[in-house]
């Protein structure tokens, strides 16, 4: 082949590439791993603030409590507890993005413009019904990656507090939905290393409902919880705002406030697989402000303060934390993780 005709061929492939990252900004293409939002919540518009706990993980700030030891003190225990990173849908909540992409498709617009020209070029991220509820490993943000990281970062931290060449296993626990034990397998390549299963004992505990109020899978059935946080509405004036100028700006196009929360629903999980979705420009800042805020309200009733169950399962947890601190390292141990 000619010295033309290999070019020709390299710039072919590299065409085709780009291509398959259509929806990503440019810089993205050229560095797979630049996260194009900032996560450390200095100050300024992000919209990593107004997407609850769906979207990639932020630090947030502190009371003013670093997380540095004074001088003269040295942290001899640690009590961790966290579930997963950063994740794809639901298989539940894919059923309603589906039902809103349908909407849009089913309208038969063969050219998008104003806010949805992207949609010309765009595809879903999900293309297989197994991708479903599983922790994202691609992007940026990917929730592997950010649990691996997060062991490796506590290794720097904590890693006085455990001797390698002991004989010593260090429990782990971790809850048996899959994403979870994904994430307390990466957790534990990032502290102990690659070979984490020679050092670490990994108790998996059921997410059945037959375990109840357990401190890691706390299952508290009550039809009046249920209820409300089913019936928080979706209905909200921002997202009917939304719904009325796509609606114009493509004519034919029939969304209404509810598709408006579902699309911007899924786009936030884009982040988590792409580390980018064109969707978040499609909606003004005042919209993610409102986005926000049904999250707000779903975790608060759902998860937090709302809950007549929240102190209670809480306190199982808190508890067990105070009497392990209490009886100090030489007697409970010194490192505690929980996935």
């Amino acid at each position: 082949m000619s010295s033309i005709g290999q070019l020709c061929g390299l710039l072919g492939l590299a065409a085709l590439a780009t291509a398959s990252y259509s929806n990503r900004p440019d810089y993205a293409r050229r560095f797979p791993y630049a996260a194009p939002y900032d996560q450390s919540f200095l100050g300024g518009y992000s919209i990593l603030k107004h997407v609850g706990g769906l979207g990639p993980y932020s630090n947030r700030m502190s009371y003013g409590i670093g997380r540095d030891p004074p001088d003269g003190c040295v942290v001899d225990q640690v009590i961790m507890i966290k579930r997963h990173g950063e994740r794809y849908p639901q298989g539940s909540d894919g059923v309603k993005i589906e039902a809103a992409l349908d909407k849009l498709y089913s309208s038969k617009i063969t050219e998008w413009k104003g806010d949805l020209t992207f949609l010309n070029s765009w595809e879903y991220y999900v293309d297989s019904e197994g991708l479903y509820g599983l922790e994202t490993d691609t992007g940026p943000y990917n929730g592997l990656l950010t649990t691996y990281k997060h062991g490796a970062e506590y290794r720097v931290r904590y890693g006085h507090l455990w001797d390698q060449n002991s004989n010593k296993t260090v429990p782990m626990w971790t809850a048996e939905f899959e994403r979870v034990v994904q994430t307390a397998r990466k957790f534990g390549e990032g502290f102990f290393g690659w070979n984490y299963t020679d050092s670490v004992a990994l108790n998996v505990i059921s997410e059945s409902a037959d375990m109840g109020a357990n401190s890691l899978t706390p299952v508290c059935p009550d039809d009046h919880l249920t209820q409300t946080c089913k019936s928080l509405s979706q209905d909200l004036p921002a997202f009917r705002v939304a719904a009325d100028r796509l609606n114009r700006q493509n004519p034919g196009l029939d969304l209404n406030s509810t598709d408006i929360y579902q699309l911007m629903f899924m786009s936030v999980f884009e982040l988590n697989v792409r580390g980018y979705s064109d969707w978040t420009d499609a909606f003004t800042m005042d919209e993610w402000k409102w986005f926000g805020y049904t999250q707000d309200l779903l975790f608060y009733h759902c998860a937090g303060p709302g809950s007549q169950f929240a102190k209670a399962v809480g306190a199982v947890y808190a508890n067990a934390s105070l009497k392990l601190l209490t009886q100090g390292p030489e007697k409970a141990g010194t490192m505690f993780f929980n996935l």
